[in-house]
């Protein structure tokens, strides 16, 4: 008979009171205490960065940009990330080796609609956080939480009237008369209370566009002769310009320029989708109805003011209708005028502070995605 010491009998409690039976597929198993809370911190780790990831996806990032910040944030809480990130989903890893093994892999998918602009700034001042200091798992759900849930800015009004202001600048930028105008603001609101109710109906978003086509285009083709003495062609275009997938098709040409050819594709695949769709919605609306003649002769163009004018609407109805944040521009102390005025030539600081509409096309540029990380320089944890 093997006889122990006591030394021995201490060691083999201290070890029998660290373990905890954990049930797992119907069998039971032991598993060390500190073990399992281990695991536990690593599947929260993925799970927050699966839904960081995936906002910020939402918010415009490229793949790339989305990959560094997870990879920066994991490094705060001390440990190694491996991602695979597309625009319709992410993959994540947390922990394990180099060669991938171990560790914890999650999975989410991107959902829901683009965020807004005011959304974008408070998901990046977020993400500034997160790689400046290690933030508990609980304060980081909940400011992605109050992200999400953050509320509009401007009511539903005011989002109406920045896509009709949207819808002018476009338009006077390419056709400008006084009955021209006239017709994109009335399509333009048309739209935009589309719109309004497309965003309160996602199962009529997929739908949106081609609806949207199809209304501009037969109304265009109804009207614009008779009551505006002006081609329908030149109303198809202004009126959808929320539609036009400029952003993806940038984005698409960044990654497949970068190296990034999984996300490239997919991008420019959706982009030429949605030109499609709207495509389908013009040819469908030209088949309904045919063009009615002018009334009367053509009405002047107003003047070579006329698509700076448009630059400047475009500006306004970007900030309104994307929801800008109320203060994309640094706080205006002392120090901070003085700053600006050693960084920025005072011809071009002086009348964008003397005129509003400068000042607004500024700060919806600002307010941007690319605005933000333009003024913002990138810092990567090592």
């Amino acid at each position: 008979m093997v006889r122990l010491s006591r030394f021995d009998l201490r060691a083999a409690a201290r070890r029998a009171a660290a373990l905890r039976p954990w049930r797992r597929g119907g069998s039971t198993v032991t598993v060390p205490e500190a073990e399992d809370a281990g695991r536990e911190r690593l599947r929260d780790l993925a799970a927050l960065l699966c839904e960081l990831g995936a906002m910020l996806l939402r918010a415009g990032e490229r793949t790339a940009e989305v990959e560094g910040a997870l990879h920066d944030v994991a490094a705060r809480y001390g440990m190694r990330v491996r991602s695979f990130v597309v625009p319709t989903g992410l993959f994540v890893r947390v922990g394990g080796g180099p060669d991938g093994r171990g560790g914890e892999l999650d999975f989410s998918p991107v959902e829901g609609p683009d965020l807004r602009l005011d959304q974008v700034e408070a998901l990046q001042s977020l993400v500034k956080r997160m790689r400046a200091e290690e933030v508990s798992f609980e304060d980081a759900r909940r400011s992605l939480r109050e992200v999400r849930e953050r509320p509009e800015r401007f009511s539903p009004a005011t989002t109406v009237l920045g896509y009709v202001l949207l819808t002018i600048g476009l338009g006077v930028m390419r056709h400008a008369t006084v009955p021209a105008v006239v017709g994109y603001a009335v399509l333009g609101l048309g739209v935009g209370l589309l719109r309004l109710f497309g965003d309160r109906l996602p199962a009529a978003r997929t739908a949106l566009p081609v609806v949207a086509a199809i209304l501009v285009t037969a109304a265009s083709l109804r009207w614009a002769g008779p009551l505006l003495h002006e081609e329908p062609t030149v109303l198809y275009v202004p009126p959808l310009i929320a539609f036009l997938p400029g952003a993806a098709l940038t984005l698409g040409a960044i990654e497949l320029a970068t190296g990034a050819a999984l996300s490239g594709i997919a991008r420019l695949a959706g982009a030429v989708n949605v030109l499609l769709l709207l495509a389908l919605g013009i040819l469908v609306g030209t088949e309904l109805l045919r063009p009615h003649p002018a009334g009367g002769p053509a009405s002047d163009p107003l003047g070579a003011w006329a698509p700076w004018a448009g630059v400047l609407l475009l500006g306004f109805g970007f900030l309104l209708y994307f929801s800008a944040p109320p203060r994309p521009l640094p706080c205006p102390t002392r120090t901070g005028r003085r700053r600006r005025r050693s960084l920025r030539p005072a011809a071009v600081s002086e009348p964008a502070a003397r005129d509003p509409a400068l000042s607004g096309a500024s700060s919806s540029i600002r307010a941007s995605p690319a605005g933000s990380r333009s003024r913002c320089p990138r810092r990567r944890v090592p």
